[in-house]
């Protein structure tokens, strides 16, 4: 039996940060610069920094706004792209181990993220794991990725860009990879191996 490789989607797999900040530009006229740093960092308050002095922003409407006009349309996302060096790791890793992805996207990204899925890596992911799900009137469900690593039968590795969802799942996964391009995180736990490159996780994942 393979074991199993969990990955995040948003700038680990795909750069998709800079097309975020352009839908929040445009939705409410703002200037987001678009290489402000995201990670760890929530829409909500970003958007905030960037309203007038005194706006008012509910949570719950951006979010449902998010879910219906950005997460949910591939015309947002037809110039999204994989990260540097993923297409040549991907097909390797899937040739030896199940590989399943765990996003805090809502649920209603899904046909944008199995289409991305399948145009760039196709045949290569065998589940997609959603945290969010809107129940409607401002209200969200979530399942924690932690809680759907575990659900897995053998949880070999876990990738992903912030090093709160990487600490998270020590203990849970075998091997816990944080993907830090452009060394934004110096200080993360002494258990999670901390790459700048995809070619560093095919060093430690691959044979």
């Amino acid at each position: 039996m393979k074991h199993d490789i969990t990955l995040d989607f948003d700038e680990t797999l795909f750069s998709t940060s800079i097309q975020i900040k352009r839908f929040l530009n445009q939705l409410f006229g703002i200037e987001i610069p678009l290489m402000t740093y995201l990670c760890g960092h929530s829409l909500h308050s970003l958007v905030l920094e960037h309203l007038p002095p005194g706006s008012v922003l509910d949570e719950g409407d951006l979010y449902e706004i998010l879910g219906r006009d950005f997460l949910a349309s591939m015309a947002w996302h037809d110039d999204i792209r994989p990260m540097t060096g993923v297409s040549e790791i991907i097909p390797e890793l899937a040739k030896k181990y199940n590989l399943h992805i765990a996003t805090a996207r809502q649920a209603s990204s899904r046909l944008v993220v199995e289409t991305l899925l399948e145009r760039f890596f196709p045949k290569c992911i065998s589940s997609t794991h959603f945290v969010w799900t809107h129940l409607g009137n401002k209200e969200f469900k979530g399942i924690p990725k932690r809680e759907f690593v575990k659900s897995l039968k053998k949880p070999y590795a876990y990738v992903d860009d912030n090093p709160k969802e990487t600490e998270a799942i020590l203990g849970v996964a075998d091997t816990v990879i944080l993907l830090d391009p452009e060394g934004h995180h110096t200080n993360v736990h002494i258990e999670t191996h901390c790459v700048t490159s995809w070619e560093d996780i095919g060093k430690l994942l691959l044979p």
